[in-house]
């Protein structure tokens, strides 16, 4: 029996994870944008016309018929925050085409979140690369962050992680570089140094929930439960219906043999947050626990529901109408498995 616990990635800005890359860095004071760099943004801004020119000609895109290279900025940022990808892309398209010249790190930074949306990471770090380079004479954009994601989605946990350090340097009170570099940390197995830049970040940010919760899994990872359980309750007491704490205080209580307590946890996360799959399993475990088999197949089935792809929602429940002794319906659960 496998239970699902919540890892959490702390987000800004953007509905959507923040990545870097390490090649291109402005440096600190005085900028001077190199040749290389003028050439990248004039070629992409020609590989890219004959794409907005085609855009254009579609009615549905407001961005079509516009000049106004504010007018269109501003579309273009409402519909990267509606997740509009396309209109996001078109419209910034179109204002590189109007005038390269004045075009901003923002303007790259929004191609490069769109393409992290559309998980293509590699047209993500290299837009989101000229932003980058593009930024203040301080060195800090936004963009740092996002460039720091789209490493992390391409795989490239070592340069994200270096960016992530470049982030807490230019700016030491934002606690999302500490998040993000704890969870980087985490997943190369580099435990002390996740924990400690979990706890920098609820420093910085007292109660942030993505700390917290992320450092009560890696309590519990490293067997520290009582601990893992007071983090959980401190996420819960200011912020009650926080579903990822719950489920997480569930997968403890389950293993601690508290049952009903879990069951309990595991409804009050779904009912802040009913269509995630993974609670709805682990309360059909719990529920199995206590021999409550055909309430726990209920939860199996919701389960796989909400995600087909769950295999082990969908063995879970064969297991569970086999021991009720529905053994057609247990195979074809089985075969959808």
């Amino acid at each position: 029996r496998v239970r699902q616990h919540q890892h959490v990635t702390s987000e800004t800005g953007h509905p959507c994870l923040k990545f870097s890359i390490s090649q291109m860095q402005p440096k600190l004071g005085s900028f001077k944008i190199p040749w290389l760099l003028i050439f990248s943004i004039c070629l992409l801004s020609l590989v890219h016309c004959s794409w907005a020119a085609s855009i254009d000609s579609k009615k549905d895109r407001p961005c079509g018929t516009i000049d106004d290279i504010d007018q269109l900025r501003q579309i273009a940022d409402e519909a990267l925050e509606a997740q509009d990808l396309d209109k996001a892309e078109a419209c910034t398209l179109k204002l590189i085409q109007l005038d390269p010249a004045l075009v901003t790190s923002k303007d790259w930074e929004r191609m490069g979140v769109a393409r992290k949306l559309r998980l293509d990471f590699k047209g993500a770090i290299e837009y989101l690369g000229i932003a980058v380079a593009l930024a203040p004479e301080d060195g800090w954009s936004e963009a740092r962050l996002e460039l720091a994601n789209a490493l992390v989605g391409a795989g490239r946990l070592e340069d994200a992680m270096a960016e992530y350090r470049r982030c807490s340097a230019l700016q030491p009170t934002r606690y999302e570089p500490f998040v993000n570099g704890g969870n980087v940390h985490f997943h190369l197995g580099q435990l002390k140094q996740a924990e400690a830049f979990y706890r920098r970040a609820a420093t910085l940010d007292p109660g942030n929930p993505d700390a917290l919760v992320n450092l009560g899994t890696l309590l519990t990872k490293t067997g520290r439960v009582d601990e893992a359980l007071r983090t959980y309750s401190d996420v819960l007491r200011a912020d009650p219906e926080n579903p990822d704490a719950m489920q997480n205080m569930g997968s403890i209580l389950v293993d601690s043999g508290n049952l009903v307590e879990a069951v309990k946890t595991y409804g009050m996360a779904i009912s802040v947050q009913p269509s995630r799959a993974t609670l709805h399993f682990n309360l059909g475990n719990a529920r199995v626990s206590l021999g409550h088999l055909e309430d726990a197949l209920v939860s199996f089935r919701r389960a796989s529901e909400l995600d087909p792809s769950m295999l082990s929602a969908w063995c879970a429940a064969a297991t569970v109408l086999l021991a009720v002794g529905r053994h057609h319906e247990a195979e074809e659960a089985a075969g959808l498995a």
